[in-house]
């Protein structure tokens, strides 16, 4: 017996898990254990198990669906018609609202459902109306509170990363004031002008007029002057201040991604500006239009201007707290994964074979773990335990891989 056991051969480190059937005009969106098909031409949304492919359940809609935002307890389907709430477990249809989904606010006690926040259409867009916010019971779909836009003002949420939860709504009046709203209860939690009045402009599609607040996750960064030549930063809940930036922020900045402790922020030239949280110091920069963050690393492109994220045909590994450069990535592809970490993917067009590997940062290279076929042109997507791997003209792939 154990001869028998020692002479067995080691199970593949790249296996196909399972196969859903999926066509060219059909959205196919992996999220954590499941995987969506919206079938256009069929109004129906199909729901996977993403460890072997089985199908859970079928529904048919009312009309077509663009896209699906999962949460605890609900699952929101986007259409032209209005937002469609389905039962996650059974796919049956709740109710119908107008507006997309905005994102979903998580219950405190993690045991009920998340609540949809959904954005609404304005009811007078002529007198410059530009809609409203609106939570709603998950279950029946009735509205619990509602928040119109103010006309010229700024509206963010702060997104929590790796999901579809909010739980600010943060606003920034043409006065300068800033509020934050619970966006569980809609009660006010914390109102300040922060900055003198925001002068009005006209529109210029060719320019627009940068925004002077931004929301990342606890942080709230607002400018203070129109030349943008600042940036202080405020806690999300009480906008406490929490540091004004020392070093010379560029005219026009943005968020570009996350990057373990600190803020990415990029600017219109194609620089990347890494800035601790907690202080607001410029820890290092480099020339990037993107970033990544994978537990305590950074993936960046290895040149400003170039594709977007999944496409650069090369690509760095960087530590977070320094920038420094550890892996030249070269035409491997990065793929965030559920546990936090990263799996790499490269076409290979001479065999036609698509080539797995892991990257840890104590590693030299990139660790191939092997390959599979019939993938071309697949982009992978990180469910819970795999990959789902969709190609143009093909069914999705679930790939299950060991990383030891």
């Amino acid at each position: 017996l154990l001869g028998a056991v020692a002479d067995a051969p080691a199970p593949r480190a790249v296996v196909v898990a399972g196969r859903i059937p999926a066509g060219p005009q059909d959205t196919v969106l992996p999220y954590d254990d499941r995987v969506y098909v919206l079938r256009a031409t069929a109004r129906t949304v199909d729901a996977h198990r993403a460890s072997d492919g089985a199908r859970l359940w079928r529904v048919v809609l009312p009309a077509a669906a663009s896209d699906v935002l999962p949460g605890r307890g609900v699952l929101l389907a986007s259409t032209d018609g209005g937002v469609l709430a389905l039962d996650p477990a059974s796919g049956r249809l709740r109710w119908r609202q107008p507006g997309y989904p905005a994102g979903v606010v998580p219950d405190g006690a993690g045991r009920g459902a998340d609540l949809p926040v959904l954005s609404q259409p304005p009811a007078n867009p002529a007198h410059g109306d530009i809609g409203r916010l609106a939570a709603v019971d998950p279950v029946t779909g009735r509205e619990r509170w509602a928040y119109p836009a103010p006309p010229g003002g700024v509206v963010r949420l702060d997104w929590t990363a790796g999901s579809y939860h909010v739980r600010h709504l943060v606003t920034g009046l043409p006065t300068g004031r800033v509020e934050v709203r619970d966006l569980r209860t809609g009660a006010l939690m914390a109102a300040a002008t922060l900055r003198p009045p925001v002068p009005p402009t006209r529109p210029d599609p060719e320019r627009p007029r940068p925004d002077w607040l931004l929301v990342d996750g606890a942080t709230v960064l607002v400018s203070t002057s129109a030349e943008r030549r600042d940036m202080v930063a405020y806690a999300v809940g009480s906008l406490t201040r929490r540091w004004t930036a020392r070093w010379p922020p560029p005219p026009s900045w943005t968020l570009v991604g996350r990057c373990d402790r600190l803020l990415c922020i990029g600017d219109e030239t194609g620089n990347l500006f890494a800035v601790d949280r907690a202080t607001g110091a410029l820890r290092w920069r480099a020339v990037a239009s993107w970033a990544m963050s994978v537990g305590d690393t950074v993936v960046t492109p290895a040149s400003a201007g170039g594709p977007r994220l999944g496409t650069e045909p090369s690509a760095l590994l960087r530590e977070a707290a320094t920038g420094r450069v550890l892996h030249d990535l070269g035409g491997w592809q990065p793929v965030p994964t559920w546990a936090g970490g990263v799996v790499l993917t490269r076409q290979d067009g001479d065999s036609g074979r698509t080539w797995f590997a892991v990257l840890a940062p104590g590693d030299a290279a990139p660790r191939v773990l092997g390959s599979l076929p019939g993938l071309d042109e697949a982009g992978c997507s990180p469910v819970r335990d795999g990959l789902a791997c969709s190609s143009p003209a093909g069914p999705v792939t679930l790939v299950g891989y060991r990383a030891t």
